[in-house]
């Protein structure tokens, strides 16, 4: 798999503009199931997703500048832009493969603001990683049905510090149950809490085309809308 990036010049694409109040209700969401859940001794998330909000045309190359708000990196050459977002809590961007369900590269940024408390920083992540996951088109979804093994992990450096990635078979949620390997992870950066999330369909997964991937995220771009952490 190519891991070089290229421009798409002449598509245009969607974004979703998505409010504080409703990015509210999603941590919102993440809290209570939290909360009610561990009280079962049993740990799990429940998001909230609040309606689809309208679209509005984007074109590539400002997804791709929304993008480089959060980190830099070598998108894979066959993905596309498919979305993006920003708000004053979370700014994203989302690239996959047009025409296959399931090849999607997931990149988040939520602002320190709007991180929600938990016990721990490895819970904390956890959290933030669904609030990415859990709001976009049916089709760039990245959640994982209950199909999903328990995964195992591995340290990769970012930023010149190391992070563990987890790496997780099973299907996601929108994509008609096709097999697909999920590598994720959440970490810091000046701006806020960034997200990786990244699906390939199992018959055409490459953990090292995956590790080059991750090896390729480097600081983002300077974002003055944005105090640094």
């Amino acid at each position: 798999m190519s891991m070089t990036e290229e421009r798409f010049p002449g598509e245009v694409q969607y974004a979703h503009s998505l409010s504080s109040t409703k990015l509210g209700l999603v941590i919102a969401g993440v809290v209570m199931g939290i909360l009610l859940l561990a009280c079962g001794g049993v740990v799990a998330y429940v998001v909230i997703v609040p309606a689809r909000p309208a679209i509005e045309p984007m074109s590539p190359a400002a997804i791709r500048a929304i993008a480089r708000k959060i980190v830099n990196i070598d998108v894979p050459q066959d993905f596309e832009p498919m979305e993006a977002e920003e708000s004053d809590k979370m700014t994203k961007a989302v690239f996959a493969r047009k025409g296959e369900l399931g090849a999607i590269l997931k990149l988040a940024r939520v602002d320190a603001a709007a991180v929600p408390s938990a016990p721990d920083a490895r819970m904390r992540e956890e959290m933030v990683t669904q609030l990415a996951e859990g709001v976009g088109l049916d089709d760039t979804n990245t959640m994982f049905g209950a199909s999903g093994d328990a995964g195992s992990e591995r340290e990769l450096p970012v930023f010149g510090i190391n992070v563990n990635f987890k790496f997780q078979k099973g299907s996601l949620i929108m994509n008609k149950g096709t097999p697909v390997w999920r590598v994720f992870s959440a970490f810091k950066s000046k701006y806020g809490l960034i997200v990786f999330i990244y699906t390939i369909p199992e018959k055409q997964y490459d953990e090292a085309a995956v590790v080059k991937l991750i090896e390729s995220i480097r600081p983002p771009d300077p974002d003055p809308g944005r105090a640094m952490r």
